[in-house]
């Protein structure tokens, strides 16, 4: 009996979010989003990631392992920085 990779069942068409692709073609034609329109999306992606690590480091709590131990932010102190750099509303 074979054990390794399960093979995936052939598609004659492949389906993609914005184009329907026929896999037999050698030569496609595609519609794509030019770069005007592809800004709104990289600055959606980049104020999504921003805002989950920030999250993520507001969120963390101290936690030791190993014989370590790592201090959870001081939110007080992160503030009183943003306040100071004006980086707050």
């Amino acid at each position: 009996m074979h054990q390794g990779r399960v093979p995936l069942p052939r598609r004659r068409s492949l389906l993609t979010s914005a184009n329907r692709i026929d896999a037999s073609q050698t030569v496609r034609d595609i519609k794509v989003l030019g770069n005007d329109a592809m800004s709104p999306l990289f600055q959606a992606v980049i104020e999504a990631t921003e805002e989950a690590i920030i999250n993520s480091i507001l969120k963390a709590t101290t936690v030791t392992g190993n014989g370590r131990t790592v201090e959870a932010l001081p939110i007080d102190r992160l503030r009183e920085m943003l306040k100071k750099y004006g980086r707050t509303k």
